[in-house]
């Protein structure tokens, strides 16, 4: 009897330390994936914080070159946004509050300030050349400020364990360096242009429908005969635009993918399997190769506006041209293997909704007087253009200048003279885009 509440005893403290330790495994478990999500969640507090720094030197860098109200209305509430987010996504990051205040203080102030401008502008008024000077001052320090941010390792930012950062004594708070001392400021305190154009009926489509069958041989025609080992059917898209799906094995290239529309039989996209692994020809020698490649298909008057590149591609954007008038919403996206330099996708969206003739109103406005409507930068070229604006288009000069080492494209309407947008020139080693 005596052995066996000894055996009953033994089996239940059994029972008991089995019934612990699953208890402690499993919080374990539970706080290892609860530490996971909030790293998770500083990470991405940081990247967009990093973000929205980046932002908002670009949009102050816009605002030191036009004097048109409405632009001006426009980037200071981009900017007044712009710092409220930033503000916000870098009270979570996981870093003690004394060591973000001074940083917090600049972006706070920063978005005050623009609030207040942005309440000016809206009745109509410029900017003055006293709120010019602050915003000078203010972009010097957020170009400080976007340098710094980005030299930080994310890793001392979002800490680990749920526990904020502590940094060491010897080691001086980066955020108050940045900070110190403040800028005197008034106590208040996106591949190419017009990539996402018009969207609708797909304009450039001839109305008569195709079968499957005829898909697969504009397929191939369209990849070139010479460079096609075979063509197989694939499945279509259903959309805005109906597509056949189509794969093309290459000899030079592997498989493509190619979607042909139903509606007309044009090409909508092509995208390869693989990317390339060597880099034989130069981003001139690959444009050259698009220009000759869109020519033979067509597409008529092109000309390569912006480019990027990447794991062995170079990625242009073309668009067409009418009477030298370039027409941005009709766009083209080419991609040119830098191993054999031949085209290898594209993407025709825009261009298939957009491309029409279009009759080009006569300029109410002359080149000398909207050169005369731009400020801050030394003027380095001026042409005619359409644009894409809020879903309807604007004919506009696009003017090209200069201010220091940075380059703007600044479109003037050539009906009433309004400053419709302002974009900002990215020249590096690996691409020529814009924001």
């Amino acid at each position: 009897m005596r052995d066996n509440i000894k055996r009953g005893a033994a089996a239940a403290l059994c029972v008991a330390l089995i019934a612990a330790l699953i208890w402690g495994i499993s919080g374990q478990i539970a706080r290892r994936r609860y530490r996971i999500r909030l790293e998770n969640m500083y990470e991405r507090s940081y990247y967009s914080f990093v973000s929205c720094m980046d932002d908002l030197e670009v949009d102050l860098n816009k605002l030191m070159v036009t004097a048109a109200p409405e632009q001006e209305l426009l980037l200071l509430s981009q900017v007044s946004r712009l710092a409220m987010e930033a503000e916000r996504e870098l009270t979570d990051l996981n870093v003690r509050e004394e060591a973000v205040s001074g940083m917090m203080g600049f972006v706070n102030r920063l978005g005050d300030y623009c609030e207040s401008l942005s309440e000016t502008a809206a009745e109509g008024a410029p900017i003055s050349d006293a709120d010019r000077e602050n915003l000078t001052a203010m972009l010097k320090r957020q170009a400080e400020l976007g340098e710094m941010v980005r030299a930080l390792d994310m890793d001392d930012l979002v800490g680990t364990g749920g526990e904020a950062v502590e940094p060491k004594a010897e080691d001086p708070d980066p955020f108050r360096a940045a900070v110190e001392p403040e800028s005197e400021v008034p106590a208040l305190i996106y591949d190419g242009p017009f990539s996402e154009g018009a969207t609708g009926p797909a304009r450039a489509l001839p109305e008569e429908t195709i079968t499957q069958e005829i898909a697969c041989s504009l397929a191939a025609a369209f990849v070139g005969q010479e460079r096609v080992e075979s063509v197989t059917e694939m499945q279509g898209i259903e959309g805005e635009l109906p597509t056949y799906g189509v794969e093309v094995l290459t000899g030079d290239a592997g498989r493509l993918f190619l979607q042909i529309t139903r509606q007309g039989g044009q090409v909508l996209m092509m995208m390869p399997e693989t990317s390339p692994r060597e880099t034989n020809y130069t981003v001139e020698q690959c444009r050259q190769s698009a220009e000759g490649f869109l020519r033979e298909r067509g597409y008529g008057p092109m000309e390569a506006g912006y480019w990027q590149m990447y794991s062995g591609l170079v990625v242009f954007n073309f668009c067409a041209v009418q009477d030298g008038v370039r027409l941005y919403p009709d766009l083209v996206k080419v991609q040119v293997s830098m191993e054999t330099g031949c085209v290898i996708g594209l993407e025709a969206g825009n261009y298939l909704r957009n491309h029409v003739q279009r009759e080009l109103p006569e300029c109410k406005l002359s080149q000398a007087e909207a050169v005369e409507r731009v400020i801050g930068v030394d003027v380095t070229g001026v042409r005619l253009c359409v644009i894409p604006l809020l879903e309807k288009e604007r004919f506009c000069y696009e003017v090209t200048g200069q201010r220091g080492e940075d380059k703007y494209l600044i479109y003037i309407n050539a009906g009433n003279g309004r400053v419709e947008n302002i974009l900002k020139l990215l020249l590096e080693e690996d691409k020529e885009m814009v924001v």
